[in-house]
C-alpha cells in the first residue's frame, strides 16, 4: 500500500514536469521573429542623368547674285536701247537661228506661257530645246546669274535630293537573377528587395520617360523649323521669279517701243525678244535650281538634327539602364548577404 501511494506520488510529479516543459516550449515557439531588411535596401536607388544635348548643325541658306551685265541689258532696253554686250548677243543668236525659226520661237512664249514659267512651270519640251541650243552658243555668257549653294555643316547643297539617315540602338534587356529559398526570414529577404526592385523599375521608366518626351519634343521642334524654312524658300525664291518676270515685261515693252520709234529695225526687235526670253528661260533655270537646294538643305538640315537627337537620346538611354543595372546589382548583393544571415540564423539553432 505504501508502495503503491509512492509510485502514484512520482507518476503526479512526472506529469506535472512534463506539463509544465511542454508548456515552456510551446511559449518558446510561438515567439515572434520580426524579419525586417527594408532598412538594408533604402539607399539603393537608380541615379539621375543630364540629359545630352545635341550636336549643333549649322546651315546657310543658297542665293542668286544677278550680274551686272544683265542689270545694265535690262535697265537700257526697258528705256529702248541697247547695250554693246547686248548687240554682240544678238549678233551671235542670229547667226545660228534663222529669222523663220526665231519668229515661231518669238510667237512660242505667249503670256500664258510666262505666266506659266513664272508661277514655276516648265516649257514644253520643244521650247526647251530651242532656248538649250541657244544657250549652247554663248550667247548668254556672262548675263545669267550666279547661284550661291546653301550649306550643312560646313559642306555645299546641291539640287540633287538630299539623303538623310536615323541611327537605331538596341537595349539589351536586363534579366533578373533570383534566389528562391522558402523559409520565413529568406521570404522576408525576398520581398524586401522585390519593393526595392519596384521602386527601381519605377525610377527608371521615369528617367526613360522624361528623355522620351525630350525627344518628342526636339523632333517636333526640328519638323516646324523644317516647315517654315520650305516656306521661307518658296517665298523667296518665287520673288525672284516675279522680279526676273517684271524686268522681262518691262524690257519687252522697250523693245516694242524702240521697233515702234524707228530706233530698231524688225529683225534687230525679233532677235533681241529671242536674247530676252533665252535668258529669262534660262534664269528661271537656275531660280527653280536654287529653290531645290535650298529645300534639299532643310531636309538635310532636319534629318541631321534628328540623327544627333537620337544620338543624344541614346547615350542618355545607355546610362540610364547602366545606373539601373548597377542599382540592381547593389540589390541583388544586399539580398544574397541578407538570404546567407538567414541560413546562418538556422545552422546556429
Amino acid at each position: 500500500m505504501k508502495k503503491t501511494a509512492i509510485f502514484r506520488s512520482l507518476g503526479i510529479t512526472l506529469v506535472f514536469a512534463m506539463l509544465t516543459f511542454t508548456a515552456c516550449k510551446k511559449d518558446k515557439v510561438d515567439e515572434p521573429i520580426d524579419y525586417n531588411f527594408d532598412d538594408e535596401f533604402k539607399d539603393v536607388d537608380v541615379a539621375d542623368i543630364t540629359e545630352t544635348e545635341p550636336e549643333a548643325v549649322t546651315s546657310t541658306e543658297g542665293d542668286l547674285e544677278d550680274s551686272a551685265e544683265e542689270t545694265a541689258a535690262d535697265e537700257a532696253l526697258a528705256n529702248g536701247e541697247v547695250t554693246p554686250e547686248v548687240a554682240n548677243a544678238t549678233a551671235t543668236i542670229s547667226a545660228s537661228v534663222s529669222e523663220e525659226d526665231a519668229q515661231s520661237l518669238s510667237e512660242g512664249f505667249t503670256p500664258d506661257v510666262v505666266s506659266a514659267l513664272a508661277a514655276g512651270g516648265t516649257l514644253d519640251a520643244a521650247l526647251q530645246a530651242q532656248i538649250d541650243a541657244i544657250a549652247s552658243t554663248g550667247a548668254l555668257d556672262g548675263f545669267l546669274p550666279t547661284l550661291v549653294a546653301p550649306t550643312v555643316d560646313g559642306a555645299a547643297v546641291s539640287a540633287r535630293k538630299a539623303a538623310g539617315g536615323t541611327e537605331s540602338t538596341e537595349i539589351a534587356n536586363f534579366r533578373d537573377m533570383l534566389l528562391g529559398i522558402s523559409d520565413e526570414c529568406t521570404d522576408k529577404a525576398q520581398e524586401a528587395f522585390d519593393a526595392a526592385k519596384s521602386n527601381l523599375d519605377t525610377k527608371k521608366a521615369g528617367l526613360v520617360a522624361k528623355i522620351d518626351a525630350t525627344l518628342a519634343t526636339r523632333q517636333a521642334s526640328y519638323q516646324t523649323e523644317y516647315d517654315d524654312a520650305v516656306a521661307a524658300a518658296t517665298t523667296k525664291w518665287q520673288t525672284k521669279r516675279d522680279n526676273a518676270t517684271a524686268a522681262l515685261n518691262t524690257a519687252i515693252a522697250g523693245v516694242d517701243a524702240a521697233l515702234a520709234s524707228g530706233d530698231l529695225d524688225a529683225a534687230g526687235a525679233l532677235f533681241t525678244k529671242i536674247f530676252l526670253y533665252a535668258k529669262y528661260a534660262k534664269k528661271l533655270d537656275r531660280i527653280a535650281t536654287g529653290e531645290t537646294a535650298d529645300k534639299n538643305a532643310a531636309q538635310l538640315k532636319k534629318d541631321k538634327r534628328d540623327e544627333k537627337a537620337q544620338t543624344a537620346y541614346d547615350t542618355d538611354l545607355a546610362q540610364i539602364n547602366s545606373n539601373y543595372n548597377t542599382a540592381l546589382s547593389t540589390a541583388q548583393g544586399i539580398l544574397s548577404t541578407a538570404q546567407n544571415s538567414c541560413h546562418n540564423q538556422g545552422s546556429s539553432l
